[in-house]
């Protein structure tokens, strides 16, 4: 089954969950965020951890530890969504998501070469990211100018999209694989209205509504995150480590350099103190940007296909990433992206794995060293 998708849309939307960041200097540092109750901001990047806590805001954020666990309980169920939909819907063919995205310029084929392969890679990442440069530059340009109708427009239209080609596509591949069947009417009904909600739902703030049920914007953002995720699972694996590799580079850039382009939206959104035009994650003090779950998924999709002691293995490594990337705030008081640690480490745990811990374990095994 093919399912198509327009990539702008995919694009676009990445970067509303890029956008959904913030800047930061020391700790001691103002800015106000109304969609985000106010506060100090941690991390920013593709997507950043920031302390939300405010001075009269004691109940809301009791402990470091329970901030951090708030937001890497989403994260991990981020990452067993996307594990089971890439096993449960087996082979089926994605034309939406990352998978039309990563593929422009170069179709990965098994016999070519090592040289051929790198090159594609790397040609399908740079696409990848001069298209969120591209992206992220009409949005900081639609904000400046107070375009918010074009602009919150253009996000609704790219989350309603997603859910709906990329939710039914999912949905039917489950139903078939257990040999269900439903009505086609009432079932792209269902999904329409579903994919409505979870438009408005997630942009509720943006849209001059007020405040949105928490706990249901929580579960919309965990599931846009897991389908984006999920769709780049399709992608080959040399395409893959070449997209994570290219977005990483790309939050250094355009977070930590004096022009970066969040780094624009961001503090230009905290001089109007107005939302920040994205999708963020609001945990208990910390909020997480959508593209951190995107990305961290993706890295663990991967890691799924080839096995339970790599999946582990690039599980602890990944969130070993975000640990780490919290511990260095203190001491560098300053902005940090939020990608580059987790994917590093993640990186280089699968291969480890890949090429050294698995085939031991499975030539002990061989061996009778474990019963």
């Amino acid at each position: 089954m093919r399912l198509g998708s327009d990539g702008s849309e995919m694009i676009s939307l990445l970067e509303g969950m890029a956008s959904g960041t913030e800047s930061a200097g020391s700790i001691s540092s103002g800015g106000v965020d109304p969609a985000v109750e106010s506060g100090l901001p941690l991390v920013e990047g593709d997507a950043c951890f920031r302390n939300t806590t405010g001075p009269d805001e004691d109940d809301a954020f009791t402990s470091p530890g329970q901030g951090v666990l708030s937001v890497l309980k989403p994260v991990c169920v981020t990452m067993a969504i996307v594990v089971f939909l890439t096993h449960a819907t087996g082979e089926d063919i994605v034309q939406g998501g990352f998978s039309g995205l990563a593929s422009m310029a170069y179709q990965e084929r098994q016999a070519d070469s090592v040289v051929i392969k790198a090159e594609g890679a790397l040609l399908n990442a740079l696409i990848i990211v001069f298209l969120m440069c591209i992206a992220t530059t009409v949005m900081w340009y639609l904000y400046s100018y107070r375009c918010y109708r074009i602009l919150y427009g253009w996000l609704l239209v790219s989350v309603v999209s997603l859910i709906f080609n990329l939710g039914s596509f999912v949905a039917d591949s489950l139903l078939r694989s257990v040999n269900a069947t439903v009505d086609t009417v009432s079932f792209y009904l269902f999904f329409y209205n579903f994919a409505a909600l979870g438009g408005l739902i997630t942009l509720w703030t943006q849209l001059g509504l007020g405040h949105p049920p928490k706990a249901l914007k929580q579960a919309y953002l965990v599931l846009i995150s897991a389908l984006l995720a999920w769709s780049a699972t399709k992608l080959p694996e040399w395409s893959t480590w070449g997209l994570l590799g290219a977005v990483s580079l790309w939050d250094v850039t355009a977070v930590l350099t004096p022009k970066g382009p969040l780094k624009l939206i961001v503090e230009e959104a905290r001089r109007r103190e107005e939302p920040i035009p994205g999708l963020v994650y609001e945990g208990d003090g910390i909020t997480l940007g959508g593209g951190d779950f995107v990305f961290y998924s993706i890295l663990i999709g991967r890691a799924s296909l080839y096995g339970c002691g790599t999946l582990v293995t690039c599980v602890v490594a990944v969130l070993a990433g975000m640990m780490a990337t919290l511990a260095l705030l203190p001491f560098v008081q300053k902005v940090l992206p939020a990608l580059p640690i987790s994917i590093v480490l993640g990186i280089a745990a699968y291969f480890t794995s890949s090429a050294i811990i698995t085939p031991l374990v499975g030539r002990a095994q061989t061996w009778s060293f474990f019963f």
